[in-house]
């Protein structure tokens, strides 16, 4: 199963069914999606077209000039059974099938009807009622939503395909990079549990998030998860644990849900992080797939403001870390630097002071303090901020405005010497601050208010005791 999944998700050609030059239909977005970004050979299918935005067309699978690795059909759902044939007997043995229509419905025998036909030809495949796959090492975007986020450590497996790409311009205003995305649909075929396998020994994933309303394979997905979690951690979001949630979740994709204890206890059996929206989903896996996991639960927090110190304070002893006064001798170093206003026995407040003083220097002092695990930042404020003094004098700035390339450079440094996580939070995001862009786009996540961050801090501690007691 794992050389399935590769193949479907780094393709060298695709066959597409359902494409056409009106732009409003859902297939023809998807195939736009495609050649937009993807080097390899892409042949639509239509009985009438002769080109699609100036690609040519193909009136049968048989007249395509090559054999293509993968088939992405979205059709009307009654047209599937004909075209998965036609597949078969062209030699085409990966597919995606996007078209709704089938087991969540109702149409049981239809759904069967597919599942046959795939197995006389020995086709595997994702869906039906998916929206296929996101795979930024291959530059592949099968799904309806136009964004690319950039290349990282996080892979998604969710049997919602809303959850599997219309996040993407969040991740892309949040700095966060994407290996794979896969939307597993009705799982006819390939299921969560085959992704989990895939995404094991996958080199571009070292994170993965996962969107559930229900597991068909609860022992396999059990064994598989144990292993995996291991090595990766695995966040999840189960939705279906209550009446209305399981009621969405078979009218959605068929799936099977359960209590929601009993979840609760597989996932904590398995090693999972479990999540309980959308939000920490990706909160805690931009975390998990950016920073190191520290030794302990002692964390640091360097802020300019004290309420928003004290915020911090309060969420991470809430979420069972700890915030310990530091010792004599390193509240001596900073007092040494730092004006006499300034906080120095934990949670830190700089106060507005020098810059240096809050992204090198503090950093500095508590990364080399062997009573410190982690540190969280509050306050990363830079350019932004003068350009709004000055723009009533119609004066314009460059550069970081006394927060140097220099300076953030020099705690990337401190941050790979001691391997020791951080994370920060802003209420400014990165179209508005060059600093905050600077630290998600060199891997440090920037969550919008201190207690986000906390959180992701949190978890972070916990998934290194759960690999910890693990292993």
């Amino acid at each position: 199963m794992k050389k399935v999944l590769k193949d479907i998700l780094n393709p060298a050609a695709i066959v597409f069914f359902g494409a056409s030059n009106n732009l409003m239909t859902f297939g023809t977005g998807q195939f736009l999606n495609i050649i937009n970004d993807y080097k390899g050979n892409v042949y639509p299918i239509h009985p009438e077209e002769k080109e699609i935005f100036g690609v040519k067309v193909y009136k049968s699978v048989e007249d395509i000039p090559e054999d293509a690795d993968l088939a992405i059909m979205v059709l009307p759902t009654n047209l599937i059974p004909k075209f998965l044939i036609q597949c078969g007997e062209r030699g085409i043995d990966r597919a995606i099938i996007i078209s709704a229509g089938f087991k969540e419905v109702g149409k049981v025998n239809l759904q069967d009807e597919i599942v046959s036909i795939a197995k006389r030809y020995g086709i595997r495949f994702l869906g039906p009622n998916c929206i296929g796959i996101y795979n930024a090492y291959k530059n592949l975007n099968t799904t309806w939503i136009p964004y690319h986020p950039k290349k990282g450590g996080i892979s998604i497996v969710s049997q919602s395909g809303t959850f599997a790409c219309h996040p993407f311009p969040y991740f892309i205003e949040n700095g966060m990079g994407i290996s794979q995305s896969i939307s597993v649909g009705n799982e006819a075929d390939i299921d969560i549990v085959d992704c989990l396998e895939y995404l094991e020994d996958d080199s571009n994933t070292n994170t993965i998030a996962v969107y559930i309303e229900g597991i068909r394979r609860g022992q396999e997905f059990m064994g598989v998860a144990k292993r995996v979690s291991k090595k990766k951690p695995i966040v999840i979001l189960y939705v279906g644990g209550t009446e209305a949630g399981s009621r969405a979740g078979k009218s959605h994709t068929s799936a099977l849900s359960g209590p929601d204890h009993v979840y609760d206890a597989v996932f904590k059996q398995c090693g999972l992080i479990r999540a309980y929206n959308i939000e920490e989903l990706f909160d805690y896996t931009m975390a998990l797939a950016s920073q190191p996991l520290p030794k302990g639960r002692r964390i640091g927090i360097i802020t300019d403001s004290g309420g928003s110190g004290a915020v911090m304070a309060d969420t991470c002893e809430r979420m069972g870390l700890n915030v310990p006064i530091l010792s004599k001798d390193t509240q001596r170093e900073m007092r040494s630097i730092l004006p006499s206003i300034a906080a120095v026995t934990n949670p830190i407040d700089v106060t507005i002071d020098s810059a240096r003083h809050f992204y090198v220097e503090i950093p500095k002092i508590l990364l080399k303090d062997p009573s410190i695990d982690g540190i969280l930042l509050y306050g990363l404020f830079g350019p932004s901020i003068y350009k709004r003094f000055l723009k009533l004098n119609e004066v314009e700035i460059d550069g970081f405005a006394g927060v140097s390339r220099e300076m953030l450079d020099e705690l990337l440094s401190l941050c790979k010497r001691y391997r020791k996580p951080v994370l920060a939070s802003s209420f400014i995001g990165r179209r508005d601050e060059e600093v905050v862009a600077y630290f998600q786009d060199h891997n440090i996540p920037v969550y919008p208010s201190p207690e986000r961050a906390s959180k992701a801090m949190a978890v972070l501690s916990k998934y290194s005791y759960l690999r910890e007691e693990r292993s």
